[in-house]
C-alpha cells in the first residue's frame, strides 16, 4: 500500500542518516596507563570528526599516542592537543584521510615509522621541536606544501616523505642522517639546501624530484649515497656519491662524524700566501669568502625573521628565490679557496663567524 511504501522509505532514509558521519562533534579519546605511571593516548570510540588530547588522565601525564591508535580513521578532522606528548607511534594516523592540519609539540622526540602515511589532504605540518622522524612517517602525503626540519634532528628516516608531490619548499636547518629514498618523488621542488650538520645523504634520497634546479651541500664531508639525485633532469650539476652513507639508528646515543688526519702540504695557507699578503693572518680571498658567508646569513636571519611573522605574505615567497640564488654564489666563493689547512688566525675567525651565524639561527629558531 501507499502507507506502507511511505513508511518503508522512512526507515531507509533513518538508516541512510545514521550512517552519515557527525560533524562537529567529538569522537571519545581512550587512555591507559603505562607501568611507569605515565598515560598514553590508545584509540578512540563514538562517532565524530574532531578530537581533544587531554594533559593528564587520572593524574597521570599523557605523554605518548599509542601505536595504530587512530589508524584508517577518515573522518578524524581536526585535533586538539594540550599534552606534551613525548612520542607518536607507529602508524598512529596513518590512513587519516580527513585530517588536513596538525602541530607537532615540541616536547616530541619521536615520530614513528608510518605514523602519517596516506595522510593525503595534510596541508600544514608544523614541527614545533626537533623529534627524529620515522620511516615512511609522511609518505604519500600529496597535500603538503612545506617541510622543515630541527636543527637538532638525528635521523630523517627513509622515504620518510616519499610520494609528497604537492611540496614546494624544504628547509633544513640540521639533520645527522637522511635516509634513503626520503624525499624521494617530491616533483615539486626546486632548491634544497643541506646544512654542514648533515653526516650522511641516503641512497636515492631525492631521486625522482624533477623540478629541482639547485642543491648545495655546504659540507664537503658530507657522505652522499648512490643514485641520491637520480632522475632529476633539471639539476644540471647533481652532487655525485662520495664517503660512506650511514644508517638511520633512532637511537639517543651520537653519532660522530669521521675524520681524517692531514699532513701539512706545500700547497697549505701558510706556504702559498706571502706574509705581506696575509689580511690579519689571513689569505684575502679566505676572508672575503667567510665575511660574504656571514653577510648572507645576516640578510637570510633578517629574512626569516619577517617571514615568521608574516607566514602568509606572498612576496616573501620572491625573495625567497633569490636568497638560493645568493646561496650558490655564496657557496662557490666557498669552495674557491684552497683545500689547504686553515693557519691559526684563519681557524680563530672561522670559528667566530660560524658561532655568531649558528647562533642568529638558534634565535630564529626558538
Amino acid at each position: 500500500s501507499e502507507d506502507s511504501s511511505v513508511a518503508e522509505e522512512s526507515k531507509e532514509n533513518d538508516e541512510s542518516s545514521e550512517k552519515e558521519p557527525v560533524k562537529n562533534a567529538e569522537f571519545d579519546v581512550l587512555y591507559e596507563i603505562n607501568a611507569d605511571g605515565d598515560a598514553e593516548v590508545v584509540g578512540y570510540s563514538g562517532e565524530g570528526n574532531q578530537i581533544t588530547i587531554s594533559s593528564s588522565y587520572e593524574g597521570c601525564d599523557v605523554v605518548r599516542i599509542a601505536d595504530s591508535a587512530f589508524e584508517n580513521c577518515t573522518m578524524l578532522e581536526s585535533i586538539i592537543m594540550w599534552a606534551d606528548i613525548e612520542e607518536i607511534g607507529n602508524s598512529a594516523f596513518k590512513g587519516c584521510t580527513g585530517l588536513t592540519e596538525f602541530s607537532v609539540p615540541s616536547e616530541t622526540t619521536m615520530i614513528g615509522h608510518n605514523a602519517f602515511e596516506g595522510c593525503t589532504n595534510l596541508k600544514s605540518l608544523i614541527i614545533w621541536g626537533d623529534p627524529d622522524i620515522g620511516e615512511y612517517a609522511f609518505a604519500k602525503c600529496v597535500s603538503l606544501k612545506d617541510i622543515s626540519i630541527g636543527s637538532s634532528t638525528k635521523n630523517v628516516g627513509a622515504h620518510a616523505f616519499e610520494g609528497c608531490t604537492g611540496v614546494t619548499s624544504i628547509i633544513i636547518w640540521g639533520a645527522d642522517i637522511i635516509g634513503d629514498y626520503a624525499f624521494a618523488g617530491c616533483t615539486g621542488v626546486k632548491d634544497v639546501s643541506i646544512p654542514s650538520d648533515v653526516l650522511s645523504i641516503g641512497n636515492h634520497a631525492f631521486d625522482g624530484c624533477t623540478a629541482l634546479k639547485s642543491v648545495i651541500v655546504w659540507d664537503d664531508d658530507t657522505a652522499i649515497g648512490k643514485d641520491a639525485f637520480a632522475n632529476c633532469p633539471k639539476l644540471s650539476d647533481a652532487p655525485t656519491a662520495r664517503g660512506t652513507v650511514l644508517e638511520c639508528t633512532f637511537a639517543n646515543d651520537s653519532t660522530e662524524k669521521p675524520t681524517e688526519s692531514k699532513e701539512p702540504s706545500e700547497n697549505s695557507s701558510e706556504a702559498e700566501t706571502p706574509a705581506e699578503n696575509l689580511v690579519d693572518g689571513m689569505r684575502p680571498e679566505f676572508k672575503e669568502a667567510i665575511d660574504s658567508y656571514e653577510a648572507f646569513f645576516d640578510e637570510y636571519c633578517e629574512f626569516m625573521k619577517k617571514y615568521n611573522e608574516s607566514p602568509d605574505d606572498l612576496t616573501l615567497l620572491t625573495q625567497y628565490a633569490e636568497y638560493i640564488a645568493q646561496y650558490t654564489d655564496t657557496m662557490s666563493k666557498m669552495e674557491a679557496l684552497d683545500d689547504g689547512e686553515m693557519n691559526d688566525a684563519e681557524t680563530k675567525y672561522y670559528i667566530e663567524v660560524t658561532s655568531r651565524i649558528n647562533q642568529k639561527l638558534l634565535e630564529i629558531a626558538l
